[in-house]
C-alpha cells in the first residue's frame, strides 16, 4: 500500500498559522461504505448500501438524523421525484403519526427522526452522531476515508467507498475536487431560511421565508446568518393560538458549493427533458430558485423567467450517474445538493424527494463497487439501474436500448407554433420556435410585418433570443410604446424584457433609448441594473455619464422583499457593483472606486462579488478613457 495522506480544509487563506507536530491517528472504524452526513441523502444512502450487503458506517455532525427535514424544520415535500427508500420512510412516518394522533402540516419531524433511526438499526448500519469530518485520508487520487472529530478526539475512519452526503460537498472539496459556488455573475447562491415551527389549530406548521444569503463554508458568515435569521423571526405578535414551538437548530441552506463532476447538469437539460444512458434518478420542479434579482442570474434564466415568464413551467430531466463522480477522484461519490449541476439547475436537484433518490442510488452504487473491489467510476451502471428499477426508483424502460432513441422532447411543427404568436399564453411557443433555429427565421421575419403589435412583439422576442438584429426596431419601440404585460410570476415588465434582449443582441443603435430608459425618475433598482448591464454588453462610451448620474443620484437604500415577504434586503450593492464593472470596462476609474466600497461588507458573498469584479477588471485592464487613444511603447 502506498503512503496515506491527510487533506484538510484549505480553500480560504489564513493570515496566521500554528504548526502542530505530526501524529498518528487511531482508526476507529473500517467499512465497505462510509456515508458522511446523515441527512436527506445520507440516510437512504446508508440504508441502500447496507441492504446490498455492505458493512456501512454513517456519521452525522448533529445529535440526530434527518438533515433539512428534521434539523432545518422543512417537514414537507414540494417537487421532486422519489420512490424506493424515500417512499418507505414516508409511509412508515405517516403510520406512526396517525398512531399517536399527531397533527402536522406535512410529515412530523420527530416521527421521521424515530423512523429513520429504527430503519438504520434494522439494516445494521453503524451510526455515529456528533461526529464531524474535518479531513480526508488520501492514497494518491483515491479517497480512503475521513478524519473525524468527536467527543473521543481526532480519529480516522477508513472505507472502500466514501459517499459525500454533507450537503455542501465538504469531503470532495477537502479531497481536492474542483468546485464552484453560486451564480457565474456574482457567486451568490440561493437564499437561506431559518424556519420556526408554529402551533396552529390544524397542528404544527413551519414558516419558510428567506432570510438572506450565506456561505456555509465560512464560519464567520454562517454565524452572521444565524444571528440575523433569529432577529428576523420576531416581526409579528404572538398569542396562545399563534406562537412558536421551536426554531430550527440548522439553517435551511438551499445551495452552497457544487462539485465539478464527469458531467455538469444544466438548466437546458431540464428544459429539454433530456435523457441520459446512465440515469440514476429524475429531477422535476418549476424554476424555484428563490431569486429576487434576476438581473444577476444567467442569460438563460433571464430569458426563461424575466422575458418569457415561464417561472411556473414544470421542467425536469434524468440525473446521470456521472454527476455523482468528482472529476479526478476515485472511491468517492457525491450524493447531496453539491452534485455536479450548475447554479441554474440546482433549483430542481435540491428538492428533498430527488435528493433522497440520489442518495439511494449512491448507496447502491457504493455497495456494488465496494463488494466487487472496483472504483465507482469503473462500475457497470446498468447493474445499478437494475437495482433501482427493482426498488421502484426508475422505470424499467431505462434498461432498454430504445430508451435513448428520443434523448429530448420532440418539437411541435413550426407553423403550428408561429400561429400562436401574439396569443395570451404564447411564451412557451416563443421558446419552442427558437429551438427550431435558422429554419424559424424567415417565418418570424414575416410576422414582424404583421399589423397586430402583440404578434410583432412576440416575433421580436423570439428573434432577440436568437440574437438577430432584425428584432432591434420592434424591441426599441417597446421601450416607448406600452405593451400588454405578462400575467406570470417573476416576469419582467415588457419594456425590461426588451432591455434584456437589446443588451444580448448588442446593437449600438439601441444605446440612446436605453440611456433614456435609465434616466426615467420612476425606474426601480432591478430595471436599472438590467439596463446598466445591457449598456455594458453593448459597450458604448456614451453611457458613462448617464450611469454615473444614476448611481450618484439621491438613491434610497433600495430595499426589496425576499421570497416569503418577511425580510427586506438592500440591493444597493447589486446596482453599484454592476455599474462599477461597466464604468471600469469603459475606462472610467470611478468604476473601481464604486466596487471598492464593498470590500469590507459584513456579508461574505457581497465581499467576494466585489473582489471578483475587481480581479476581473484588473486582469483585463481598463479600456482607454473616452476621447483618448491607447499609446504603445516602442
Amino acid at each position: 500500500m502506498s503512503e496515506l495522506m491527510i487533506r484538510e480544509p484549505g480553500w480560504f487563506k489564513a493570515e496566521k498559522t500554528v504548526k502542530l507536530p505530526p501524529r498518528e491517528l487511531e482508526v476507529m472504524e473500517e467499512a465497505d461504505v462510509l456515508v458522511v452526513g446523515g441527512g436527506t441523502a445520507g440516510v437512504p444512502a446508508a440504508i441502500a448500501a447496507a441492504r446490498r450487503g455492505a458493512r456501512t458506517v454513517l456519521i452525522e455532525a448533529n445529535p440526530f438524523l434527518g438533515g433539512t427535514s428534521t434539523a432545518a424544520n422543512v417537514h414537507i415535500y414540494y417537487y421532486g421525484v422519489g420512490g424506493g427508500v424515500q417512499a418507505e420512510i414516508e409511509r412508515r412516518e405517516r403510520a406512526l403519526r396517525e398512531r399517536f394522533e399527531l397533527k402536522s402540516f406535512g410529515f412530523h419531524p420527530e416521527c421521521k427522526k424515530l423512523i429513520i433511526q429504527e430503519m438504520l438499526r434494522r439494516e445494521g448500519v453503524k451510526v455515529l452522531i456528533k461526529t464531524l469530518a474535518v479531513g480526508v485520508v488520501m492514497e494518491g487520487n483515491r479517497v480512503r476515508g475521513v478524519v473525524v472529530e468527536n467527543i473521543g478526539g481526532r480519529k480516522a475512519i477508513l472505507a472502500k467507498v466514501t459517499i459525500d452526503a454533507t450537503g455542501d460537498g465538504d469531503v470532495a472539496a477537502m479531497a481536492g475536487a474542483e468546485f464552484k459556488v453560486g451564480r457565474e455573475t456574482d457567486g451568490f447562491a440561493q437564499p437561506y431560511s431559518l424556519c420556526p415551527l408554529k402551533l396552529e389549530e390544524k397542528g404544527i406548521k413551519f414558516l419558510n421565508f428567506d432570510s438572506g444569503w450565506v456561505d456555509p463554508s465560512d464560519i464567520r458568515d454562517l454565524t452572521r446568518a444565524f444571528l440575523e435569521g433569529r432577529r428576523n423571526l420576531w416581526h409579528e405578535e404572538f398569542n396562545e393560538s399563534n406562537r412558536y414551538l421551536d426554531i430550527a437548530p440548522m439553517l435551511g441552506v438551499r445551495e452552497s458549493r457544487w462539485i465539478v463532476g464527469d458531467y455538469v447538469l444544466t438548466l437546458m437539460d431540464q428544459i429539454e427533458n433530456r435523457r441520459f444512458p446512465d440515469v440514476i434518478a429524475r429531477c422535476w420542479a418549476h424554476y424555484d430558485n428563490h431569486a429576487v434579482d434576476f438581473e444577476n442570474e444567467s442569460e438563460l434564466a433571464q430569458i426563461w423567467v424575466s422575458v418569457l415568464g415561464l417561472w411556473r413551467k414544470e421542467i425536469g430531466c434524468d440525473v446521470p450517474y456521472r454527476c455523482l463522480l468528482p472529476k479526478g477522484l476515485e472511491n468517492i461519490l457525491v450524493a447531496c445538493r453539491a452534485i455536479s449541476a450548475d447554479h441554474d439547475a440546482q433549483m430542481a436537484l435540491r428538492m428533498q424527494r430527488t435528493i433522497e433518490a440520489i442518495g439511494e442510488a449512491a448507496g447502491v452504487a457504493a455497495a456494488l463497487a465496494a463488494l466487487q473491489g472496483v472504483s465507482p467510476r469503473e462500475l457497470d451502471v446498468k447493474k445499478v439501474q437494475a437495482v433501482l428499477v427493482q426498488n421502484g426508483l426508475l422505470e424499467p424502460a431505462v434498461l432498454l436500448d430504445e430508451y435513448m432513441e428520443t434523448p429530448t422532447r420532440p418539437l411541435p411543427p413550426i407553423d403550428e407554433l408561429i400561429g400562436k404568436l401574439g396569443a395570451e399564453d404564447d411564451s412557451e411557443a416563443i421558446w419552442l420556435i427558437t429551438r427550431w433555429g435558422q429554419e424559424a427565421v424567415p417565418k418570424l421575419l414575416e410576422v414582424l410585418k404583421a399589423p397586430e403589435p402583440e404578434r410583432r412583439f412576440s416575433a421580436a422576442i423570439a428573434l432577440g433570443i436568437m440574437r438577430r438584429k432584425e428584432a432591434v426596431p420592434e424591441l426599441r419601440r417597446a421601450l416607448k410604446e406600452r405593451r400588454k404585460e405578462l400575467d406570470a410570476p417573476k416576469a419582467a415588465p415588457r419594456a425590461v424584457a426588451a432591455v434584456i434582449l437589446l443588451g444580448m443582441i448588442g446593437d449600438k443603435e439601441a444605446v440612446p433609448d436605453l440611456i433614456e430608459f435609465l434616466s426615467r425618475p420612476d425606474i426601480d433598482p432591478h430595471s436599472a441594473t438590467f439596463t446598466i448591464k445591457a449598456l455594458g454588453r453593448i459597450g458604448d462610451p456614451s453611457c458613462i455619464e448617464p450611469i454615473k448620474r444614476y448611481v450618484e443620484s439621491d438613491l434610497p437604500d433600495m430595499p426589496v422583499k425576499l421570497h416569503g415577504g418577511v425580510v427586506e434586503a438592500s440591493m444597493r450593492w447589486s446596482v453599484d457593483i454592476a455599474a462599477g464593472g461597466v464604468l471600469a470596462k469603459l475606462g472610467d476609474p470611478y468604476g473601481e472606486e464604486l466596487i471598492e466600497r464593498y470590500l469590507s461588507d459584513k456579508r461574505a458573498f457581497v465581499r467576494r462579488y466585489a473582489e471578483r469584479a475587481l480581479a476581473n477588471i484588473r486582469s483585463k485592464g481598463r479600456a482607454s478613457p473616452p476621447g483618448r487613444r491607447p499609446t504603445t511603447s516602442l
